[in-house]
């Protein structure tokens, strides 16, 4: 027998981007690398969970969001709604349990576990 899905997942989203550094900011000083070297970091890939009431409302938060922190998209990959996500067995107990504690609290905009940085192309 299938789980029930909520349907408080029909209004949230994932995105999942790859970002950068808005014009005028370094991109290693705006994230914590968790003791790991910042050198010649450039920008990271990320997934993004969202609370709006249409795929339209979660792209203006996710720009929104990502402009309070100073950084951009640099590619858009996708954004699939996590009531979708539930429905094709497709969200992890990680992404769950991210996406319920968004839910719960009063904000609209959260980075799924964490960024995963990346090197410019030819840096070691």
């Amino acid at each position: 027998m299938k789980k029930r899905i909520s349907k408080k997942y029909l209004k949230v989203w994932i995105a999942f981007v790859n970002i950068n550094a808005e014009e005028g900011y370094s991109f290693p000083d705006l994230i914590d690398s968790e003791g790991e070297p910042k050198d010649n970091i450039i920008g990271a890939v990320a997934y993004i969970a969202l609370i709006a009431p249409d795929v339209y409302d979660a792209l203006d938060i996710l720009h929104q969001g990502l402009h309070e922190l100073h950084f951009r998209i640099e590619t858009f990959f996708e954004i699939r709604n996590v009531y979708h996500l539930c429905e094709c067995d497709e969200l992890s107990d990680n992404e769950e349990a991210e996406v319920n504690w968004l839910i719960k609290s009063k904000f609209v905009f959260k980075i799924i576990d964490r960024l995963w940085p990346y090197r410019g192309i030819g840096e070691t």
